[in-house]
């Protein structure tokens, strides 16, 4: 690789990541609830063929890169969760407990 390729990776690099600070930042509302739909956008993206090859890490960035965006809806996100409850996902409480067996 030359020098030139290698610094113009670099800026590349340093732009995306300037990039995603920056939507982080200009998020106003729900940015707690924003971390559990790029978990989820992860996994999702994970099952496509076309990004098996990146890394856990990568994979984040990606996800939150897209949700952020607006590249990946967070209302279409939404409704995938909950079309699918039990896939790749946390199970939700009910408030049903189970009951305790007696002894007697």
């Amino acid at each position: 690789m030359t020098t030139k390729k290698k610094k113009d990776e670099a800026e590349a690099e340093e732009k995306r990541a300037s990039n995603l600070e920056q939507l982080i930042l200009d998020k106003k509302e729900g940015k707690y609830r924003v971390v559990e739909l790029v978990s989820y956008w992860a996994k999702q993206l994970r099952a496509r063929e076309e990004h098996r090859h990146l890394t856990q890490t990568e994979l984040l960035e990606l996800a939150l890169q897209q949700v952020l965006s607006g590249e990946a809806p967070e209302k279409d996100i939404e409704k995938m969760r909950h079309a699918n409850p039990n896939a790749n996902g946390p199970v939700e409480d009910t408030g049903d407990k189970p009951k305790k067996k007696s002894l007697l």
